[in-house]
């Protein structure tokens, strides 16, 4: 199925953000917004790939790569020499690989009732 998706920035920094600022890339379909992705500014120039969700209904299409190719675009002309992070989930793993990023170290989602 061949979908028009429209992918637009919010809050894109125009100058050097503080640490914790985030912004990102939504992706429209219909003027509906059926995924997303973030950019979190972390400290010592450094940023982390946050929240990449794809409407359930809406995956299989390629959105997430232009989700992201939209966010590694932004980041390799305004973030030159920065370094980027990113958790993945098993569904995503193989992306990355096949992007050249390396496995840093291993978490695990703890959770609990308050």
């Amino acid at each position: 199925m061949r979908m028009n998706i429209t992918i637009v920035p919010y809050k894109l920094p125009e100058s050097v953000p503080t640490p914790k600022e985030e912004c990102g890339w939504i992706a429209l379909h219909d003027n509906k917004a059926i995924g997303w992705n973030s950019l979190l500014f972390l400290s010592h120039n450094t940023v982390k790939f946050a929240n990449a969700f794809v409407e359930k209904e809406y995956r299989g299409n390629g959105i997430y790569r232009m989700l992201w190719d939209a966010r590694w675009k932004w980041c390799q002309e305004n973030l030159k020499g920065y370094d980027v992070i990113t958790y993945c989930l098993p569904t995503t793993l193989n992306f990355y690989r096949e992007k050249g990023w390396s496995e840093g170290h291993t978490s695990t989602l703890m959770s609990s009732k308050i």
